[in-house]
Formats: C-alpha cells, structure tokens, sequence
C-alpha cells in the first residue's frame, strides 16, 4: 500500500490500576499513548496529536519520542491531567470507576484535543473519546483524502450513540468491542447475518470487532471475507491498553501491507505483550520481528459472508 503516516489523535491519562496482585497509582496511559506506541513498533511514520498538562511526565513524552513517535503535535494546556481509576477481577473484568465521577468528565472535555496537525498524514486512527469531536475530525480528514480509523468505549457509546453512528459515515474501518457493537445498535451480534448487515449499511470498508479473550472477527466489506483472530495464552498482569495496542499493531501492519489476516494476528501478538506488563513499557521499543514470530502462534479462520 505504499509508504503512510499514521496520526494518532485522542487522550493521555495518568491511571490508577487495581489487579489482584497489585496496584499503581499515576501510571501514565489513555488510549492515545497506548495506539501510537504499539503504532510505532511497525516502523514508518506516527505522529501523535494530542493535549498535555504540566503534571504528566516529561521522562514519557521523551521516551516515545526516542521510539520515533511524533510529538511536535502534542499541545501543553493548563490544569492537571484527567486521572483514570480502573479495578480488575480475578478474571480481569474491569471496572473503570472514574467513569462515575463528574471530574473525569470535565477533565475529558478540557483535555480533548481539537487542533489540526502542521504536518502531513494520510492515515488518522481515532482512539475513543467524544464521539462530536471524532466526527469533526473524521469530516476534516476525509475531505484530505486520508483514511480514518475509529474506536470508542463503553461510556461514550453509551452516552452519545447518535453521535459516534454519524462518524462511520466518515470511517474505513471501526474497531469497536462485541459490547460497544451492541450498545450502538442493541441485538445486532445475536447473529452474524444481522451484524453483517447492520455494519454494511454504513459506509465502513472493515469492521475489526474484539472480543477480550475470544479474539477478534474483522469483516472485510468489499471481497465479504471474514476473519477469526485467536489469541496468544500468556500471563496477564494488566489488561489495560490491550485493546488500544491491537488496534495500534494492526492497524500499522494493514495499512502497509492491506493484509487483514496476517495484520490481526500481528495486533493479537503485540497485545499479548501488553498484558504481560504494567501500563506501556511491555510494548515500548519491541522488535517488529519478534512480534511478526509471535503472530505465528495466533491461530487465525477464515469464511466468507
């Protein structure tokens, strides 16, 4: 597919994490740290657009810079950074408590980004955060002719649906999770032919749809193909971010190589990375090859709709 530049463009955090075994406090993450340094590992260009107060940690900011990320579009605004609280189960389920609190709220407005690069990309990925602001940047790109990635949560899928549906009309490929899916449109994963259909009549090219410890089906829209993406087995120690790194190795290896199978299982490896460790370093300057060796392990179907 030739030479792209990737932009990441959403939110830092500093997180609080709780697991069984241990807890952290001001671990730096949000979904934007977690999909350009997973973006990065391919090698290319990836540029991260986002906002920072005085209180993250520089040291980071210059350790993804040493990994070749992009950070001259990274915008210093006042305040403190948004602080997230996540708590794991035994089973790592999880629960993110700072969703019920109005001052990640606020923090999430004040600190969403809305500048545009100086730079030139031609890929955007959209980790989530408001769906509004998504759409205007998914609007602003596509008019660019650049191909545009999109990603949500729970909570904002939940609380402005309408919002985030009018965004796919600006998407190539959406990465939601089985819950968000059906958060969007309730029923529509009781079946593969209403969920096919569902995400068709939308102007998507791929649906990459993860589903924890399942895997991931991508639904290639234009050859109909599918894909069931397996996971590699391997000590979890915090899930957060993993789902921000699979979208961030995928999406670099698709968008060079337009290899949906080979790109799922490369994005299933370098999650795996991730669960091994707390917060970002499991997946920070890895080796591209030690990644595509452990996609060899991700077992990988394949059928079409």
């Amino acid at each position: 597919m030739g030479e792209e530049k990737i932009l990441v463009a959403g939110h830092l955090s500093l997180d609080r994490i709780k697991t069984p075994d241990r807890e952290e406090d001001q671990v730096p993450g949000g979904a934007a740290l977690y999909t350009s340094v997973a973006a990065s590992v391919y090698g290319g260009t990836t540029g991260l657009l986002t906002t920072c107060c005085s209180d993250f940690p520089k040291e980071v900011l210059q350790r993804i810079e040493g990994l070749g990320i992009d950070v001259s579009e990274v915008l210093a605004v006042l305040g403190r950074q948004r602080r997230s609280f996540m708590e794991y189960s035994e089973q790592f389920e999880r629960v993110t408590h700072s969703h019920a609190r109005k001052i990640w709220y606020e923090k999430t407005l004040e600190q969403t980004p809305r500048h545009l690069p100086r730079k030139e990309y031609t890929v955007l990925v959209l980790p989530p955060m408001i769906p509004s602001v998504q759409l205007e940047y998914a609007k602003w790109a596509k008019k660019r002719g650049m191909r545009v990635c999109v990603d949500t949560s729970e909570y904002f899928a939940q609380k402005d649906g309408e919002s985030l549906r009018q965004v796919l009309s600006w998407c190539d490929v959406f990465l939601p999770s089985d819950v968000e899916l059906d958060l969007l449109w309730p029923g529509c994963g009781e079946s593969t032919d209403s969920l096919t259909d569902r995400l068709a009549a939308t102007s998507i090219t791929a649906a990459v749809i993860k589903r924890a410890e399942q895997g991931a089906d991508i639904y290639d829209f234009q050859s109909r193909t599918a894909y069931r993406i397996g996971i590699r087995h391997t000590l979890v120690k915090d899930a957060t971010g993993a789902g921000d790194t699979f979208n961030g190795g995928f999406l670099s290896a698709w968008c060079r190589t337009g290899d949906w199978k080979s790109s799922g299982a490369y994005g299933a490896a370098l999650a795996s990375l991730c669960i091994e460790s707390f917060g970002f370093e499991g997946v920070a300057g890895r080796k591209r090859s030690e990644v595509e060796m452990l996609a060899g392990q991700i077992p990988v179907e394949e059928w079409g709709f």
